[in-house]
């Protein structure tokens, strides 16, 4: 029988990945002209670590304060920052190891740039290409590949990152579902008082330092894996 885990052992993995992002003191710089496709892979994988660190960092400040608001938010970013970056060690790494060098970095140019009107149009036409060589797919089929990858090595049949994204992330930080129930409190008569005094709830407490954790955990997992593709 697995051992249910407290409060505290969440906190312990929240400090200790917090330690490992600040542990990173410098990454290579990405030459330029690059000498082979394996530097800019590994160059997107550092700039999708320095975008999680940030986000974490920002995440646990606004758990040690107590603001159930900023944390959902971030959760949220960092939620989805997790399933880019297992989604990109995976696909570079499968990638690789079938010698399609050209491919991941393909992959890694994508991941290091594309994005919703960056780059513009004018600015790959100048370049040759066209906006679909810089089309991403949705972070629902990222987080599917993660779930595909993570049920494989765990033996167990879940979709922890898709199906608690759908069930408790993304509502939890969507401005309108944090408007009406974090903000609010139920009065004795039932009706609803805007609450600027709202404090979080045992179970609030509970719910996103787990999911905090177990996201912090599933993103140094690929970590570790992704630097030894260099």
């Amino acid at each position: 029988m697995e051992k249910k885990l407290t409060d505290k052992d969440h906190w312990e993995q929240i400090v200790k990945s917090k330690r490992r992002y600040l542990e990173e003191k410098q990454f290579p710089p990405l030459p330029n002209p690059y000498e082979n496709r394996i530097q800019p892979i590994m160059h997107t994988g550092y700039l999708i670590f320095i975008r999680s660190k940030f986000i974490y960092l920002g995440l646990i400040e606004s758990l040690e304060k107590k603001n159930l608001y900023a944390a959902h938010s971030l959760l949220k970013s960092y939620w989805e920052d997790v399933a880019a970056f297992g989604y990109y060690h995976l696909t570079v790494s499968q990638l690789l190891k079938k010698g399609k060098k050209q491919e991941a970095f393909v992959i890694s140019r994508k991941m290091a740039l594309g994005g919703r009107g960056f780059l513009t149009e004018k600015m790959v036409k100048k370049k040759g290409h066209t906006m679909e060589d810089f089309k991403l797919p949705s972070i629902y089929t990222m987080m599917d590949k993660v779930d595909k990858d993570w049920r494989k090595n765990s033996k167990k049949n879940i979709s922890i990152l898709r199906e608690l994204y759908h069930t408790q992330v993304a509502e939890g930080g969507h401005t309108t579902y944090l408007g009406l129930w974090i903000a609010g409190k139920w009065l004795p008569n039932k009706s609803m008082l805007p609450d600027l005094k709202k404090s979080w709830t045992k179970e609030e407490n509970s719910s996103i330092l787990n999911l905090a954790a177990m996201s912090s955990l599933i993103f140094f997992y690929y970590w570790d894996r992704f630097q030894e593709l260099n």
